[in-house]
């Protein structure tokens, strides 16, 4: 008798363990935050673009006294505009550090860049998560040379 009751409790509960794994996965299909694939953020300055690749810029951004137009595009390793970084949960965020020499006020990923007077300073740019309240990439520093 007590072999007919592992028997029978052994056929109920085995099929359960393998489907219980199944059951409590998390969802194998949401491809988790966006923003751990971006290697890279493009910046449109004016006519200029500097690349900036894991927190390394290929130069400063150059810009006159006055307003300039700034955008960004945020890249994977191969350069590709990642999918799923957009407006409706991220923004352009360029901190400015040493005052009195540029601007930066923006909206998503445009903005405009303000040179306030001749001389260097540095910007600490970064893909903010906004909903989190936090940078999910940078902030990565590249140089502001206004002329």
């Amino acid at each position: 008798m007590m072999g007919r009751k592992r028997t029978w409790l052994r056929a109920l509960v085995v099929p359960l363990l393998v489907a219980l794994p199944v059951a409590c996965d998390d969802n194998p299909t949401d491809p988790g935050d966006a923003a751990d694939d971006v290697a890279e953020i493009r910046l449109q300055v004016g006519a200029q673009t500097v690349r900036i690749i894991d927190g390394t810029p290929d130069g400063p951004v150059m810009i006159g006294v006055g307003a300039t137009a700034i955008s960004a595009t945020f890249r994977d390793v191969a350069g590709a505009v990642v999918d799923g970084v957009d407006t409706s949960e991220f923004e352009l965020r360029i901190e400015i550090t040493g005052g009195g020499v540029a601007t930066f006020v923006g909206t998503g990923f445009t903005g405009t860049l303000t040179g306030v007077a001749a001389g260097t300073t540095t910007g600490q740019v970064s893909l903010f998560h906004v909903e989190e309240q936090h940078s999910d990439v940078g902030p990565w520093t590249v140089s502001i040379v206004v002329e």
